[in-house]
């Protein structure tokens, strides 16, 4: 064994966070190393989010990076502790992402609304209306599985992603992904 293994092996958490911040990679590595445990356990409460447990885990380290880079001993707390609270602020940072949805790129979101409008100020715009909706509809039906039409149907009637895969038994990343491509069919559509 080195002698600088030998160092980082009975080096506190907090000197490891000094050679870390000073650019020393095998200091950081093994600090990493010493927190996985936490990491993992700490992503237990968060595996409803319908993200892969390896997904979550790598979450959790970067929340350890951010611990170490803002860390300062000087106030008083252990390295551990303060790792600890950061990293379960970045996963509920996380969690709020995935429930409100900011995780989906801007440019593939298709307003439904703008297309489909019931706010027709004359009968001969309200049977036009009518028919652009019976249109989007059956193309949709075309190019839609019967599984992300059930998901379409049941999103459009107020559901959210882990609703409707608490409904249909499935993981809410199966939800988030066919609503993905439901997206995807219906902006196609509509060119």
């Amino acid at each position: 064994m080195h002698e600088r293994e030998k160092i980082y092996n009975t080096a506190s958490e907090e000197e490891l966070v000094a050679f870390a911040k000073s650019g020393d990679s095998v200091a950081a590595n093994e600090l990493v190393l010493r927190l996985y445990t936490l990491v993992y356990f700490t992503s237990e409460k968060y595996t409803g989010l319908g993200i892969e447990r390896a997904d979550l885990i790598q979450e959790g380290m970067i929340g350890v990076l951010g611990a170490m880079r803002t860390f300062h001993p000087e106030s008083g707390t252990k390295f551990k502790t303060y790792a600890a609270r950061c990293v379960d602020h970045h996963f509920y940072s996380l969690a709020r992402k995935v429930y409100r949805k900011k995780h989906i790129p801007r440019d593939k979101i298709v307003s439904i609304s703008h297309y489909i409008s019931n706010e027709a100020q004359n009968p001969e715009q309200l049977v036009i209306e009518k028919e652009r909706q019976e249109e989007i509809t059956a193309a949709l039906k075309a190019k839609l599985s019967n599984f992300e039409f059930e998901i379409l149907y049941k999103y459009l009637s107020g559901y959210s992603a882990a609703e409707i895969a608490e409904l249909l038994g499935i993981d809410v990343k199966q939800v988030s992904n066919a609503l993905y491509r439901i997206r995807q069919k219906f902006h196609f559509i509509l060119k």
